[in-house]
C-alpha cells in the first residue's frame, strides 16, 4: 500500500455503454489522452473501474502511480476536456477496427489482461458524447 492522489469520475451514459468493456475502453483512452495532453509519463498514471451500485455505470478511478502522489490527477482534473480531446484524437486516427484495439490506441503492457475486451469504438462513442456536452 502507498498513499497517492485519486480522482473519481462518475458519468451518466446510455444503457448500451454502461457495460464494463465500454467503460474500460474509455478509461484507457482517457489515460492515453491525459498522458499526451499534459506531458505525463504514461507509467506515472493509471486507473481502474469502481462499481458503486447495480445498474449504474462504473466510476472511472484515476490515480498517480507514483508513491506519495505527484499531483498528476489534480492536473488531469483541471484539464479534463484536453485529456478527453487528445484521447479521442488518438483513437479516431487509429487504423485498427472499431470492434478491437491495438498498441497505437488503447493497448499497452500493463493492460494486457484486458486486450481482448478493449474496443476503440466504445471509447470513441463515450468521448464524442462528453465532447459534445462541452465539459
Amino acid at each position: 500500500r502507498y498513499l497517492t492522489d485519486v480522482l473519481e469520475i462518475r458519468m451518466s451514459v446510455p444503457q448500451d455503454l454502461k457495460q464494463t468493456n465500454a467503460m474500460r475502453s474509455f478509461l484507457y483512452a482517457l489515460l492515453e489522452g491525459a498522458s499526451e495532453s499534459q506531458g505525463i509519463r504514461r507509467n506515472d498514471i493509471d486507473g481502474t473501474l469502481y462499481y458503486r451500485s447495480f445498474g449504474e455505470a462504473p466510476s472511472i478511478i484515476l490515480f498517480d502511480a507514483v508513491p506519495g502522489g505527484a499531483g498528476h490527477v489534480e492536473n488531469i482534473k483541471d484539464h479534463l476536456r484536453d485529456a478527453i480531446a487528445e484521447g479521442y484524437k488518438r483513437i479516431r486516427d487509429c487504423t485498427c477496427g472499431e470492434d478491437t484495439s491495438c498498441y497505437n490506441c488503447l493497448r499497452n503492457y500493463s493492460n494486457q489482461r484486458f486486450h481482448d475486451d478493449l474496443q476503440r469504438g466504445y471509447a470513441m462513442k463515450l468521448m464524442r458524447l462528453l465532447l459534445d456536452t462541452r465539459i
